[in-house]
C-alpha cells in the first residue's frame, strides 16, 4: 500500500477506536448477566467441546429446554472463554477483546476495499476499464502483430 493509504487507514482505525473508547468504562448489560457472568461453560477451556456440542442458551435457561433452543455459537463462547480467561469477571477484558475484533474487521475492510477498488494502483475501476490495455493484453498484441 502507498503512504497515504496507511495514513487513511490509520485514521480509520483511530475513528473507529475513538467511537468505541467510551464502552470501555461500561459494565455488563442485558444477556452479557446470564452469557458471562453466570455461565459456567466459559469459565474453562476443557468445557471447548460443549461448546460446539450443547446449545449456546443451555446454562442460562433451563437445560431441559435447551433441546428445543438449538442455538449453536462455538466462535462466540471461545471469545467469551478468553475474555474470562484474561480478565475473570472483569468486563474491561470482553471490551478490549471486541475492540481489538472491530480494528481488526475494519482493517480487513479497508484492506479488501482497497484491492477491489484498485486503489492500491492509483486508478479507479472505471479508468481501469476505460484506460490503457493491461500488460497481458499488450504482450499479447505484440506476439501477434510483431
Amino acid at each position: 500500500m502507498r503512504r497515504s493509504s496507511w495514513i487513511a487507514l490509520a485514521a480509520v482505525l483511530a475513528a473507529t477506536a475513538i467511537a468505541y473508547h467510551a464502552v470501555c468504562r461500561g459494565g455488563f448489560v442485558y444477556d452479557d448477566l446470564a452469557l458471562v457472568q453466570s455461565n459456567p461453560t466459559i469459565r474453562s477451556f476443557a468445557n471447548i467441546g460443549d461448546w460446539f456440542t450443547r446449545s449456546f442458551w443451555r446454562d442460562v435457561y433451563n437445560p431441559a429446554d435447551s433441546d428445543h433452543i438449538p442455538y449453536y455459537r462455538p466462535v462466540v463462547t471461545c471469545v467469551l472463554a478468553l475474555g474470562h480467561a484474561l480478565g475473570g469477571d472483569s468486563p474491561l477484558a470482553y471490551h478490549l477483546i471486541d475492540l481489538a475484533l472491530h480494528l481488526t474487521s475494519t482493517a480487513l475492510v479497508f484492506s479488501w476495499q482497497s484491492v477491489f477498488l484498485g486503489i492500491r494502483r492509483g486508478r479507479s475501476p472505471a479508468r481501469r476499464r476505460r484506460g490503457s490495455p493491461s500488460d497481458s493484453t499488450r504482450r499479447t498484441r505484440r506476439t501477434w502483430h510483431g
